[in-house]
């Protein structure tokens, strides 16, 4: 999914060279994968099930999107109602999430391929149904847990200068 949020560690440039001069980069390194890991995590949470009608968002938001929709349900592709991961079509979004390691270390992307993610949980993006539905955007769930992916790389710096 493009145009991801992004969690930035302010002052992370300058304390990665400094120690990058005493060698205790691992240990931040290791805090930033895990950053990445539990902010996966919290993204791939399904919202508790819940039923919302077409009706209920104020309907088709196009003709396009109604057609696309009854010719699929008679092709078979989709189920009513949809059952999470059996459904035909599903792509189970929640359990391809990944983390992509990059800059050395000190980058984290976390993703998704499947078709329909935009949909559900991009931005801009997210239909009226998937928002009822009680799905998170990604850039929500980044504010929800910045503070706290930006504690843990702080705290590992820390502990990596000796300051804890």
């Amino acid at each position: 999914m493009a145009n991801e949020p992004m969690i930035e560690i302010e002052g992370l440039e300058e304390a990665i060279k400094k120690l990058e001069k005493i060698g205790k980069l691992e240990p931040v390194k290791a805090a930033i994968k895990a950053g990445g890991k539990y902010l996966k995590g919290r993204i791939a949470r399904y919202p508790p099930r819940k039923h919302v009608s077409i009706q209920e968002v104020g309907g088709w938001a196009s003709e396009k999107q109604r057609r696309w929709f009854f010719a699929n349900l008679r092709e078979g592709k989709i189920d009513v109602p949809y059952r999470r991961g059996i459904s035909p079509g599903t792509e189970r979004l929640g359990q391809k999430w990944t983390e992509q390691i990059r800059d050395g270390g000190f980058t984290v992307v976390v993703g998704n391929n499947v078709s329909y993610a935009r949909f559900v949980q991009k931005p801009g993006e997210q239909t009226s149904m998937m928002k009822k539905i009680g799905w998170k955007t990604t850039v929500q769930v980044a504010d929800e847990e910045a503070r706290k992916v930006q504690n843990d790389v702080k705290n590992a710096i820390m502990k990596a200068i000796g300051a804890m």
